[in-house]
């Protein structure tokens, strides 16, 4: 490997220079090579070195086009709420939601009750008031 890839810092860990590091990236999303490949490849030591390399070119190194993810789409889009004339839910819609409320706040409890459960027994931390105390 050239010595003008890198050079050491005091720790002894290598800092790699931007043109080196422009080259890997553009090798990496231009040749389809896996991430694992282009670190054997160009010997670098660090597993997440490629990753902080894109996100620091902005997703692609100069001369190279940007990647674009493609956004998820829920399956299903929400529907319109149904609300009456002046703009109030209606009572069918009101009663749905007080429904999910009282679920989520059921599931709420039943968590808090495993959590306080799990600190007691695995962690013998009291949670809870002991009966005969004021």
């Amino acid at each position: 490997m050239d010595q003008d890839i890198f050079y050491h810092c005091r720790r002894g860990a290598r800092l790699y220079t931007e043109a080196f590091k422009g080259k890997v990236v553009q090798d990496y999303l231009t040749s389809g090579l896996s991430q694992k490949a282009i670190l054997r490849k160009y010997d670098i030591g660090s597993h997440t070195a490629i990753q902080r390399w894109v996100g620091q070119f902005g997703g692609a190194a100069p001369g190279v086009k940007k990647v674009k993810f493609a956004a998820t789409i829920p399956a299903e889009l929400p529907k319109k709420k149904a609300t009456t004339d002046n703009g109030h839910l209606s009572a069918q819609e009101q009663i749905r939601q007080l429904k999910k409320q009282l679920e989520d706040e059921q599931l709420r409890s039943q968590m808090y009750l495993r959590m306080i459960e799990i600190a007691e027994t695995q962690y013998h931390i009291p949670v809870r008031k002991k009966p005969d105390t004021k």
